[in-house]
């Protein structure tokens, strides 16, 4: 095949529907762009306990939609930053009722109700619509990791590490996203609640 017409078919077949751009002289592919598939994965059960010492189950969570987040209260750098945007949600979300938040500690052993209330006192605010929840360890491990998906690991000294993204949970328990701490990816994660909560 001569080499202008294997040039244009490889194109083609490269990137079905992308055009291609002839005026670029080294011959790339430009104007190609790519969005993550969509989320959609079952949250299974579980039980644990609020910062007002209620139970708190997914079942509770059937009916709205919520922005989900993973701290705990002695984490000294990224856990205040979280908590301070998603305090920032729910300032933007004020009008949709829909919406609500959830915030679950990593840190069982330590994370009281009482610690829960003072961190969300200090960092974000008391709302109806946001929930502070912990339980026993393995309860959590398992809901973080295997419900959520999110990275939590704990080693032997005591450190915890945690996945930093924002989750969004459907009307029907479904995961539908993982958005980034940025502004751009909380800008996203509105968009995407509202849409879901006005489904």
């Amino acid at each position: 095949m001569p080499a202008r017409r294997l040039s244009l078919f490889l194109c083609v077949a490269a990137i079905a529907g992308a055009g291609c751009d002839r005026s670029d002289r080294h011959g790339l592919m430009t104007n190609v762009s790519a969005s993550a598939p969509d989320v959609d994965l079952p949250l299974p059960t579980f039980s644990l306990i609020d910062q007002h010492g209620q139970p708190f189950s997914s079942d509770a969570m059937k009916g709205n939609v919520y922005v989900v987040d993973f701290v705990f209260t002695s984490c000294p750098s990224i856990c205040p930053t979280l908590t301070k945007k998603m305090s920032d949600l729910v300032n933007r979300t004020a009008a949709d009722k829909a919406i609500k938040f959830l915030s679950i500690s990593v840190d069982p052993a330590n994370d009281t109700p009482e610690r829960m209330t003072a961190f969300l006192e200090r960092n974000g605010q008391s709302s109806p619509r946001w929930s502070f929840v912990t339980g026993s360890p393995d309860v959590i491990d398992q809901t973080v990791v295997q419900g959520f998906k999110m990275r939590l690991d704990r080693d032997k000294a005591g450190t915890l590490a945690h996945g930093e993204h924002f989750v969004i949970v459907d009307k029907a328990l479904r995961i539908r996203g993982y958005f980034e701490a940025t502004p751009e990816g909380l800008d996203a994660l509105v968009e995407k609640a509202r849409a879901l909560a006005g489904a």
